[in-house]
């Protein structure tokens, strides 16, 4: 298990989560086909507006990139810590 920083609050929340415990926004959405879904919010800090561009990142590989507000899907064959950076 790892820790994820919320797209919408910015706490830390577990990567296994359905939705962060502390606003309830969306993490992940388990399926039974492999993938992993995960709704990327928007993040509201000084200097950035609009929508920000969203990668995804797991072993070194870029597993998906797109732009906050839409849902990442991807499928990974082992466990892996993935990380979320917006920019």
């Amino acid at each position: 298990m790892a820790m994820i920083k919320c797209p919408e609050c910015g706490k830390e929340v577990s990567d296994k989560a359905i939705a962060c415990p502390n606003c309830a926004f969306p993490i992940a959405e388990a399926k039974n086909d492999g993938f992993i879904r995960i709704k990327l919010g928007t993040i509201k800090s000084k200097g950035i507006s609009g929508k920000q561009k969203v990668t995804i990142t797991g072993d070194d590989k870029i597993l998906w990139e797109g732009i906050a507000g839409l849902i990442a899907e991807f499928k990974i064959e082992n466990s892996i810590k993935v990380e979320i950076e917006y920019h």
